[in-house]
């Protein structure tokens, strides 16, 4: 099936279709059951995934220049990797949890809301752009285990790197905005910045 469009799409209940999705539109789920068979995969053709609810999906995603919403107060987990060429872009102030590791090379923008790690390569090798310099977003990025992440890191707007557990950002850090950006370690826990000299640079 392909959805398409500039409208939305909602599927509010279980299906038993099998088959995959193309989404260059948006296409709105609160369960993954209404996507049908686990075995369906989706491709982000440039659409956006909406996920309206706090639920888990194993299937597989493929981001070709598209994105994935979380709504807020909903978080959306993803327990396989990304897949895909293009670039991904999380929207909403929800959280979207990535817990595989991903092979994707292209770039990745976390507008607002959170994006949560629990493995140092769930968002493939490609940059990671946090916030926007314009439209007054705040996204973080949140390091959910101890691991070490070595992807390039661009702060727009009040983009913020979390942590909630000992870990590295091994990776160059670049704040290009006057706006800046923020550190945010929970509890007893180190962050650790770079691991060369200048790997933070900008000004903010």
């Amino acid at each position: 099936i392909e959805v398409s469009g500039a409208g939305r799409v909602e599927l509010d209940f279980a299906s038993n279709y099998v088959g995959n999705w193309t989404v260059s539109g948006e296409l709105q789920i609160n369960a993954d059951n209404r996507l049908g068979n686990s075995a369906n995969t989706v491709t982000l053709d440039g659409g956006t995934l909406s996920a309206a609810g706090t639920f888990t999906t194993a299937r597989g995603i493929t981001a070709h220049n598209g994105g994935i919403y979380v709504s807020p107060t909903s978080s959306f987990t993803v327990s396989s990797g990304l897949q895909g060429t293009g670039s991904f872009t999380k929207e909403g102030l929800g959280e979207l949890v990535l817990t595989a590791s991903s092979p994707r090379s292209g770039s990745n923008v976390i507008l607002d809301g959170s994006v949560k790690i629990n493995n140092a390569a769930a968002l493939g090798s490609g940059g990671i752009t946090v916030g926007h310099p314009t439209l007054n977003l705040a996204g973080t990025l949140s390091l959910n285990s101890a691991i070490t992440v070595g992807n390039p890191l661009t702060f727009q707007g009040d983009g913020r790197l979390a942590a909630a557990a000992t870990s590295t950002y091994a990776g160059t850090i670049t704040v290009a905005t006057s706006q800046g950006g923020d550190f945010d370690v929970a509890g007893s826990q180190t962050l650790t910045i770079g691991d060369a000299p200048n790997d933070l640079t900008g000004g903010g």
